[in-house]
């Protein structure tokens, strides 16, 4: 009896866990990336962010909806070096050197003409967007390598590639660009069986967005809403079967 793509996904995944690792874990996409992952796959999550207080609710419901996985948050300020070496070292100590890494933590700064921004708002786009993103890999890249495969996703934006729609956000244009010229070089660097692309969600309805665009941002989809328009493009398979389809593929390829 033939199964559906479902059924037979669902049959791939109950043999293949994987551990994964998120930043900015806390709300927004990585937050429901994180229960959707856990939920539907089983899968572990390792997650940081600074919000200690939903970091603890977060661990909450990942606990209720997979009691069995041995899920990791931890309080990390991914803009310190330090700190992220101290989250690696305890992630190698539990022995949950991630599959997949999602470089989600990101801010946006208070809108305003680039020469007019506050220095201390645009040191903390660039500190969290682009030097969180390569601290987070500087410390766990090299835990990933013995194992000869592992994926990166950056969390990139249309901003990193269409500066056209975009004013007032000059550092966030620029540490989203940043972004998009780190994944591409450090793709040439990564030993074969591992993999790093840059990824641009569109636009959904975060804190971030409320923030530079207010009342507006209501009418942007949800992070839920982001995996139902997944589910409907992809002919209902999630968002997570879409991605984890191209993960196996390194996975499966890799040697």
């Amino acid at each position: 009896m033939a199964t559906t793509t479902d059924e037979a996904y669902s049959s791939t995944m109950a043999v293949s866990k994987k551990v994964i690792l998120i930043t900015g874990v806390s709300k927004g996409l990585g937050r429901a990336l994180a229960l959707e992952l856990a939920t539907t796959y089983g899968h572990t999550v390792i997650g940081c962010s600074r919000d200690q207080t939903k970091l603890d609710s977060l661990h909450l419901q990942l606990s209720g909806v997979s009691p069995n996985a041995n899920h990791l948050l931890l309080n990390v300020d991914v803009r310190c070096n330090r700190s992220v070496e101290e989250f690696a070292r305890i992630v190698k100590e539990n022995e949950l050197v991630p599959d997949i890494i999602v470089n989600n933590a990101g801010v946006v700064n208070k809108q305003g003409n680039m020469w007019e921004i506050d220095v201390q708002d645009f040191d903390n786009v660039i500190d969290t967007n682009i030097k969180g993103s390569a601290n987070i890999l500087r410390h766990f890249i090299p835990l990933m390598i013995p194992y000869n495969k592992g994926i990166i996703v950056n969390m990139s934006s249309d901003a990193g590639r269409d500066n056209t729609p975009y004013k007032m956000i000059a550092p966030y244009c620029a540490s989203k660009w940043g972004i998009e010229g780190m994944s591409k070089s450090i793709a040439q660097e990564l030993p074969k069986g591992m993999a790093i692309v840059a990824l641009d969600p569109g636009v959904i309805h975060t804190d971030m967005l409320e923030s530079c665009q207010g009342d507006l941002a209501s009418q942007c989809q949800t992070p839920e809403h982001w995996y139902a328009l997944f589910l409907t493009c992809f002919d209902n398979v999630s968002v997570s079967c879409f991605i984890f389809g191209i993960f196996f593929l390194f996975f499966s390829n890799s040697k």
